[in-house]
């Protein structure tokens, strides 16, 4: 899941309280995208969502364009956008995050295939349906996966209008797992909306392997 204090009405103790929910629902990684907030801000943030999480799920720092903190963020790993991937082989050196898990979004199978050389974990890959997140931006559909697959062997996160409904075709098409904001945060119960996901998610596994 990937938070989003937007839609949870700029309230901290709201995206808490849902974060909570999803991962007792089933959510196994949590992405703090915060892409507004300022270090101190962000720290703040980070610790009460760390809080929530407790353990029982990745969490990881989408740190956007802003330097490392001077503080080591409480988190799992860390995950850079597309456009600044390029960071991650000097972050590896950071002796703060020595056994980080790093990924970076992706827009193209072009740039999902340079993983490899970039030497990220996981890539977040999207945008595969139309996404209230990014309204105009372009869904690219279940190809974007496939193609993404045949070049590169780092897991792929589908991301971008992913639901109950259409998480499965995600997986048959080669992702690794799926990424979420609104159809868990929205949700009526966050829990059982994670839970819906994660049963169709392992179901496609099965018919997968």
């Amino acid at each position: 899941m990937v938070t989003d204090i937007g839609v949870a009405g700029g309230s901290i103790s709201k995206l808490a309280d849902t974060i909570h929910y999803a991962v007792s629902g089933g959510v196994n990684m949590v992405q703090l995208r915060i892409p507004n907030a300022n270090e101190h801000q962000y720290l703040e943030i980070a610790h009460t969502i760390a809080r929530a999480v407790n353990g029982r799920a990745l969490l990881v720092a989408n740190v956007g364009n802003r330097p490392i903190p001077d503080d080591p963020l409480p988190v799992d790993g860390l995950h850079f956008p597309e456009a600044v991937k390029s960071r991650i082989p000097a972050v590896r050196n950071l002796n703060k995050y020595p056994n980080a898990l790093i990924g970076y979004s992706a827009h193209s199978p072009e740039s999902a295939a340079d993983s490899g050389k970039i030497g990220s974990d996981y890539i977040i890959l999207g945008t595969v349906f139309p996404s209230a997140t990014h309204p105009d931006g372009t869904a690219q559909g279940l190809p974007l996966i496939r193609n993404a697959a045949i070049l590169t062997h780092t897991p792929l996160v589908a991301i971008g209008g992913i639901n109950s409904s259409n998480a499965a075709s995600a997986i048959e098409a080669g992702a690794s797992g799926v990424a979420v904001i609104r159809s868990i945060a929205n949700a009526t119960s966050p829990k059982q909306a994670a839970t819906d996901i994660r049963d169709r998610i392992q179901s496609a596994w099965i018919e997968r392997v």
